[in-house]
Formats: C-alpha cells, sequence, structure tokens
C-alpha cells in the first residue's frame, strides 16, 4: 500500500502536465477558467493532503489547472 502512496502523485503529476501542456497549446488567445480552477485545485488538494496523500496541493492545482483550461468563457455583451 506504500508504493501505491508513493507511486499516485508522480504518475498523476506526469499524466496532468502532458494533458495541461497539450491543452495549453491549443488554447493561446481564448479566455478561459484557469486561474479560478487553480484556486479551487488548492482547496480540495489541501483536504486530501490532511487525509494522507502526499503531495495533494500540488495535484489539487494541477487538476484544477487542466480543468480550467478546457472550459471556455462566454463573451458577456
Amino acid at each position: 500500500m506504500e508504493i501505491v502512496a508513493i507511486m499516485l502523485p508522480v504518475v498523476a503529476s506526469i499524466f496532468g502536465t502532458i494533458v495541461l501542456i497539450r491543452s495549453a497549446q491549443k488554447n493561446e488567445t481564448t479566455q478561459n477558467y484557469m486561474i479560478e480552477g487553480m484556486v479551487i485545485g488548492m482547496c480540495l488538494g489541501l483536504g486530501i493532503q490532511i487525509i494522507g496523500v502526499p503531495a495533494g496541493v500540488g495535484l489539487g492545482m494541477l487538476m484544477g489547472m487542466i480543468i480550467g483550461i478546457n472550459i471556455k468563457k462566454k463573451k458577456v455583451k
């Protein structure tokens, strides 16, 4: 069980970074919710880290960033 706790953040970080880079390359000029996703991800990551998953804040921020980049802001008139 300890090996899973060690490898989970590493694998999730690598996978998340790859997805983030690919998403960011496609969305250079559009408005998105990246900052909002990072903030929510940091809060949820802190809760996960308190439970016992190492690097919870970093993983939460990365996942929130990925989700936020993929959601486009609607134009308000």
